[in-house]
């Protein structure tokens, strides 16, 4: 409810006022909102609240969360008797457009070699042993900031799109 948001946002006092607010369940960019103000932050979530997204479903609520600043990060993962191991890590290219915020400009496929992406590994692994993560799927999203990897979100599942990450990985692999 817009009351229960109305609460979050007078306890929560980022400099500068930048939210993110989007559906609980969809997928992509869709509904995805950057906000500026608590008016915006409003607006966005009339937009969402009680729509079909992307996916077909009704939203049956709307998440605001923290802006974080930096390289978005995706990594796949496989797990078996709590043993993680990574399939993939992407890096995308996001972009504001059109008066759009999050718009896909790309995606790269990264070797698991460099001091980045074992870092990216390692906060996977932490992520995964503590939401109890032993067997299954992992699609974790995850922003390099200035101080470290930051959980955006993470769904035990593979990586979704409809497959649109194929023809990449088939050229890169």
């Amino acid at each position: 409810e817009w009351a229960d948001v109305e609460i979050f946002l007078r306890g929560w006092t980022p400099d500068p006022f930048i939210a993110v607010v989007k559906p609980i369940q969809s997928a992509g960019s869709d509904d995805v909102f950057k906000c500026t103000s608590v008016e915006e932050v409003r607006t966005a979530f009339d937009k969402i609240n009680g729509a079909i997204n992307g996916l077909g479903l009704v939203n049956e609520g709307v998440l605001v969360q923290e802006f974080l600043d930096g390289t978005e990060y995706v990594i796949d993962s496989v797990s078996r008797d709590g043993v993680h191991k990574v399939t993939a890590i992407w890096e995308y290219d996001k972009r504001s457009v059109n008066d759009a915020n999050f718009v896909y400009f790309g995606m790269t496929l990264k070797a698991a070699g460099g001091e980045l992406e074992q870092q990216l590994i390692a906060y996977s692994d932490a992520v995964l042993d503590a939401l109890g993560v032993v067997n299954g799927p992992g699609h974790m999203e995850v922003k390099m900031c200035a101080d470290g990897p930051c959980l955006v979100e993470v769904g035990s599942r593979c990586h979704g799109g409809e497959g649109t990450w194929n023809r990449i990985a088939d050229e890169c692999v």
